[in-house]
């Protein structure tokens, strides 16, 4: 946990280090476009002004895109894009590392620009799916050094595309740096974001209840050992667990369902155990259970059958 947090402040120290840079080497400074707001008479910079753009990044958490810049002519501010649904927001978790976009030790120019590419093509094209929040430090709260002075104030706004303008949603008094962060979750707050509860047509949900079995035998690997997995989904009163176990395979979720006629749709919602290396994160859904004369099959992007064909509908085992 220390590791961690230290990493995290690490991370936090480096983004708000290059944003400075950037915003000090500028050739010519960017025109200081001040405008007052209706709320609390705050003046706030034009957020959109290119002249501030310094690249995409990650947030510290790593969790959401983002941009910053900071003077001690404006002060400092961040653009956040948060998914308008609670459910998508995990695609952009260590999104950097999911693309092989890695710094060995601290990062470097290479690893922002790659960076800030990948967010461009992902983010830009679907902006409308996103809100997007300023969080600003006026310039009196910030030091020659380009840090904080503390106690400090924040200022949330959120955008809105149809009138093209900002909205005070929130001000925040900050004391000490272990709340210089803000994290997605009070973003979603603010937002007033919830995941969308998901619930299984009363009428039929009990006949999915039961424990489902497969075991998947892909051959021998070699003279001793075989590589063989086994499936199991653990459906009782709306619950929903999906797990694996055997060959390069050791994982347990939690599922989220949506039935449709006869077909039961699994969606990941989070990791309950396992070893950590069968990451289904990535995976909107997980698979769906099919009731056909009789029978139960599943079809999934996370289970191969026996000449790893994913997505193919393999018999189940039920029993209650």
């Amino acid at each position: 946990m220390k590791t961690e947090t230290i990493n995290l402040s690490l991370k936090l120290l480096l983004i708000f280090f290059i944003i400075s840079c950037n915003g000090q080497d500028k050739k010519q400074s960017p025109q200081k476009q001040i405008s007052t707001t209706s709320e609390k008479g705050i003046e706030t910079p034009d957020f959109f002004n290119k002249e501030y753009f310094n690249g995409y990044q990650l947030s510290p958490t790593s969790d959401f895109p983002m941009y910053s810049y900071v003077d001690n002519t404006i002060g400092e501010f961040t653009i956040n894009y948060v998914n308008k649904k609670i459910e998508n927001q995990k695609e952009w978790l260590d999104f950097d590392t999911k693309n092989n976009v890695i710094s060995e030790d601290e990062p470097d120019d290479n690893y922002f620009k790659q960076l800030n590419k990948l967010i461009k093509n992902k983010l830009e094209p679907k902006l409308s799916e996103y809100h997007i929040i300023a969080v600003f430090t006026p310039s009196n709260f910030i030091n020659k050094n380009k840090d904080y002075k503390y106690p400090y104030e924040k200022y949330f706004y959120l955008y809105n595309t149809k009138e093209k303008s900002w909205r005070l949603i929130n001000t925040k008094s900050i004391n000490d740096a272990n709340e210089n962060i803000t994290s997605l979750g009070e973003l979603n707050s603010l937002l007033k974001l919830k995941e969308t509860q998901v619930k299984s047509d009363t009428k039929n949900a009990k006949r999915w209840n039961g424990n489902y079995e497969v075991n998947i035998d892909y051959g021998k690997l070699d003279e001793n050992s075989e590589m063989a997995i086994d499936f199991n989904l653990e459906i009782k009163d709306g619950n929903c667990t999906f797990s694996g176990m055997g060959y390069k395979t050791d994982f347990t979720d939690q599922c989220k369902m949506v039935e449709e006629d006869n077909t039961l749709i699994l969606k990941y919602e989070k990791n309950i155990d396992g070893d950590g290396f069968s990451d289904h994160s990535d995976f909107k859904d997980l698979g769906e259970i099919i009731y056909k004369n009789g029978e139960y099959y599943l079809k999934s992007p996370i289970v191969a059958d026996s000449k790893w064909n994913y997505n193919t509908e393999i018999k189940l085992t039920k029993s209650k």
